[in-house]
Parts: C-alpha cells; structure tokens; sequence
C-alpha cells in the first residue's frame, strides 16, 4: 500500500509541473505582451528562470545534504535533456519558421559556457571561485538579453487587455505549482528507484532530469502550438544557460564541503556531445530560418546513445 501511495503521489507530482508549465507560458506570453518585450527575450529570460525552478531546488538540496553528486548529474542531465527530448519534441510534432537573427547570440554564448565548464571542471572539483566565474557567465547572459531588447523592436500582438495583477497571479502561481511539483519529485523519486531497481546515479541523470525538465518540454510545445516558438526556443537557450551556471554555481555555494566533486570523465563526454547536439540545432535553423522533422529525430538518437553510454560508464 506503501509503494501505491508513492507512486499516486509521484503521479500527482508530474500533474502540478504539466498545469504550472501550462499556465506558465500562458502568462509569459501575456507579459511579454503587456511589456512589448520581444518574445525571445521572454523565453530566455523569464520563463527560464521560472521553468528551471525544479532542478534548481533538487540540486540545491541535494548538495546542502552532502550529495553533490545528484545536483551536477541533474544539472548536465537537465542541459542534455532539454536540447534532445525537449527540443527533438517540438521539432519532430511541430517544425516552424524561426528567427535566426534573435537565436544566434544565445546559441554562440551557450557554447561558451559549456566550454568554460569543461575546462573549470577538468581537474575534477570546483571551488567556490569558479562558481563565482559561472555567475559572471550568468549576469553576461542577463546583459545579453537587455542589450538584445534594445534593439529588437519585435513583440506579441496584445490579443486581450488583461490587467497587470491577473498576469503576475498566473505567473507566480504557475511557478509555485512548478516547485510544489517538482518537490514532490524529489521525495519520492528514491523510493520509485528501489521499486524500480535502478542505480542512485542512474535516477539524477535520467529519472530527475527528465522529471524536472517537464515544464521546458511543456512551455516549448505550447509555445509552438501558440504561433511564438521563439518563446519556448529562447526558453531552451536560456534555461541550459542558468542550468549551466546558476544551478552548478549555486551547487558550490551551497554544499558544506570546500568544494564539490565533478566527473572529468562526464564533461569530457557531454561538452563534444552538447556542441555536436547545437550545430544540428543552429545549422537548419541559421540557413532556413525553420526547423525540421529530420532534426527533431537526431536529437532523439543521440539522447538514447548518449544516455545509455552514460549510464553504462556511471
């Protein structure tokens, strides 16, 4: 009985981060709307922050207990996850036109970041130093995105004149739903493990990257199905971008060891791959201005190698 109740609960948990993810983009276009921000300015800015509230927690958790492993794992999980399934999803059910002028910057700075990982973490640790050079990283992508506002004039067409307050209640309620959800997560995800007989490290990697990263999948898929794939494809962007930074920065911070041990073995394998995994999404795109079927299900492939090289190392 036990088992049962866990498994409703971890059902339930999928539910909140299926609606807040929902509601999220809902209210993210109405803002960018009622801003006249540019919506791939929105997606990359706030509906990342918002969507990455789930592996932000776990990870963030995790590490203040002593388990630093389960937040990097999570973390470059998340990032492969969101490019692969996330990505390959929309790609694969719903291929659209595509700004390429407001997706380049993003794509050439994500690339940056992970490089710059790799070579922070090559002698397998990271100290609270260059968690602070990740920040930096960070608050670079942040200047990026207002510097880009300035200059793009584009916005979403206000459909409706929603007040101001309504907006942000969706918002913020969304949000929460998001965290509630992927809380719940999180308790219950080492208990499904045992059911499930399935390694510690193997459930950061797939099980909880992949359960966090419902709201990116969600909001990018619904975004498409609403006319703005800018929006779920600067979510993308900017959510890999705070996983590769603010979550692993925020990791070192909180862990109560002097740093936090990284698996050089793991970046030495993800970085190629990630890069590889960028230039399948930015060369159709950059010469097209479109994405296709054909990409959506090379990412998916590549997700399914690389998960399975990964967990037969791990």
């Amino acid at each position: 009985m036990t088992n049962l109740i866990c498994v409703v609960v971890f059902i339930l948990g999928f539910v909140l981060i299926l609606k807040g993810g929902d509601m999220l983009v809902g209210s993210s276009v109405k803002l960018a709307s009622k801003a006249k921000i540019p919506p791939m300015i929105v997606g990359a800015t706030i509906v990342s922050i918002a969507t990455t509230f789930p592996e932000t927690t776990v990870s963030l958790i995790s590490s203040f207990r002593g388990v630093e492993e389960v937040g990097i794992n999570t973390a470059i999980g998340s990032i492969v996850c969101n490019f692969t399934i996330v990505l390959g999803a929309s790609f694969l059910l719903f291929p659209s036109k595509i700004n390429s002028t407001a997706f380049l910057p993003k794509i050439i700075y994500f690339c940056a970041c992970v490089i710059v990982l790799l070579f922070l973490g090559l002698d397998g640790k990271l100290t609270p130093m260059e968690g602070v050079i990740l920040l930096v990283f960070l608050a670079g992508f942040v200047i990026l995105n207002i510097l880009e506002a300035k200059k793009d004039k584009s916005t979403i067409a206000e459909s409706e004149q929603t007040p101001w307050y309504k907006i942000v209640l969706e918002f913020v309620v969304s949000a929460l739903a998001i965290g509630l959800g992927a809380m719940v997560l999180v308790n219950n995800v080492d208990t499904i493990s045992e059911m499930l007989g399935i390694k510690s490290g193997v459930v950061s990697f797939v099980i909880i990257a992949v359960g966090t990263n419902i709201p990116e999948l969600v909001t990018t898929i619904t975004s498409v199905k609403l006319d703005n794939p800018e929006i779920g494809i600067g979510n993308i962007f900017g959510a890999s971008i705070i996983d590769c930074t603010l979550l692993i920065a925020g990791s070192v911070f909180a862990t109560r060891s002097d740093f936090i041990t990284v698996s050089k073995l793991l970046l030495l394998f993800t970085v190629p791959t990630l890069l590889l995994i960028t230039a399948i999404i930015a060369i159709p795109i950059v010469k097209r201005n479109k994405t296709f079927r054909y990409q959506g299900m090379a990412l998916m492939l590549i997700y399914i190698i690389y998960t399975y090289l990964v967990c037969v190392k791990m």
